[in-house]
């Protein structure tokens, strides 16, 4: 087994029992990979984020507030 599947089983086992850690870890590592490409790109990745979803729901990563305020 490689190790993405490996990976893959874990991932699948954690929401199984505790899908709101799951949903935790997933969107933790979404944003992160995506604000790395946007660095990676040249992009300013300290500003909102939008993901256009192409016919399906866009997703906005909202840049972090000045005084750590959660929205």
């Amino acid at each position: 087994m490689n190790d993405t599947a490996k990976f893959e089983d874990a991932f699948l086992e954690l929401v199984e029992r505790d899908t709101d850690q799951a949903l935790q870890l997933i969107t933790g590592m979404f944003v992160g990979l995506t604000i790395e490409y946007a660095r990676r790109r040249g992009q300013d990745a300290s500003v909102e984020l939008l993901i256009k979803g192409c016919g399906n729901r866009d997703i906005t990563i909202h840049a972090v507030s000045p005084n750590g305020e959660v929205r």
